[in-house]
């Protein structure tokens, strides 16, 4: 059994014309999840970061609601004999950039 819990706090930035996340999630085996040459392991990792989102105001309304955004995630793994680390080359942790276009219509 697997739980992930998290938040997102976000603030606007620039008189409302971008939005600055800080989303922050914790993947935990509840029980038998995260299973390793030592038994269950509750820790499986942390995942923490900034998502920068900017409304693109010049495209009608009538096309929906589009945005570009990047983000920076931090994650770190569990211990040094844990399943998350040994399915990542024994890695402690790891940084993922992303970037992209939303659409909300």
């Amino acid at each position: 059994m697997y739980g992930e819990f998290g938040v997102a706090p976000s603030w606007p930035l620039g008189g409302g014309k971008a939005t600055l996340a800080i989303p922050l999630k914790l993947g935990l085996s509840l029980k038998d999840y995260y299973e390793g040459t030592n038994g269950d392991q509750k820790f499986g990792y942390f995942d923490g970061g900034a998502l920068l989102t900017v409304p693109l105001s010049r495209v009608p309304s009538k096309f929906g609601s589009w945005n570009v955004h990047g983000s920076v995630d931090f994650l770190a793994f569990g211990g040094k004999d844990s399943t998350t680390r040994a399915f990542n080359n024994d890695d402690a942790g790891e940084v993922i950039v992303m970037g992209g276009i939303g659409l909300t219509y």
